[in-house]
């Protein structure tokens, strides 16, 4: 082992220490790890990382400690066992409420160059997660997005009511913004379950990965309580983790919708 191999597995394995905005390496490396624990094909998996650390980092070391930290990752689920890629999923969601600026290291182009092994199943998982990812980006932009609003409501009201009763104005303000969320948040149950139908089937009578059971025949009451439950973290199997991205984003009015759509 030459001296730059060293220096690269002592400084994967005190990052902490010595790697410069080593949380936002760990976390890309999360990120890339879960795609590939999805992905049984690790030697495609891992020719693919290769690639990408080489175009996100120009520094050889830091290239190498994404290599070494993502297979400590993968290996810490795969063969040691010592958690599991639901896990992962949901440290990854704790992770971007406490650092909304990793959002921008979700890069769904880069993460669906990892979509290279022709199980089915594994396909489906991978697609699920990448969803999972994609929703955690637009809840945060979700949440840009309304303050802006709100914000450019208050701003253009203020310039016309500036003389006019403060109480008055705030209620028209109030009265703008309910309004407007109401009819971007109207419920449409079979517009909000056609991304479940990759994995649930149009009628959801498909068995989903990781899952031996179908949807079908289950009770309006029984969807909601499940989708309740799974965004709660109340309910759930191993990959629950990969609900709880796609159930994340929806209101009660949009669980409510689902269920009346595909329940019975």
């Amino acid at each position: 082992m030459n001296f730059r191999a060293i220096k690269s597995k002592f400084l994967s394995a005190f990052r902490h220490i010595f790697v410069y905005h080593h949380k936002s390496l760990e976390f890309r490396c999360k990120l890339f790890a879960a795609m590939i624990v999805a992905n049984k094909n690790n030697d495609c998996a891992y020719e693919i990382l290769y690639d990408l650390a080489k175009e996100i980092y120009k520094d050889d070391i830091r290239v190498e400690i994404l290599l070494n930290t993502t297979k400590e990752y993968v290996n810490k689920i795969l063969i040691h066992k010592a958690f599991t890629l639901d896990q992962l999923l949901i440290e990854i969601d704790r992770e971007l409420k406490l650092n909304k600026r990793f959002k921008k290291k979700i890069e769904i182009d880069k993460l669906e160059k990892f979509l290279c092994d022709n199980d089915e199943k594994n396909y489906l998982t991978q697609k699920r997660i990448l969803e999972f990812l994609e929703s955690e980006a637009k809840i945060k932009d979700q949440i840009w997005l309304e303050s802006r609003i709100i914000l450019i409501i208050f701003e253009y009201n203020d310039a016309y009511y500036a003389k006019k009763d403060v109480f008055m104005k705030k209620l028209l303000i109030l009265g703008m913004s309910a309004s407007l969320f109401a009819t971007l948040a109207l419920a449409n149950g079979e517009a909000l379950y056609k991304k479940c139908i990759v994995c649930h089937g149009p009628d959801g009578g498909k068995t989903p990965p990781g899952h031996n059971k179908i949807i079908k025949g289950l009770s309006k009451d029984e969807i909601v309580s499940s989708l309740k439950g799974y965004k709660d973290g109340s309910y759930g199997g191993k990959l629950k983790g990969l609900m709880l991205g796609q159930v994340k984003p929806l209101s009660d009015d949009d669980i409510n919708a689902i269920a009346d759509f595909i329940g019975e």
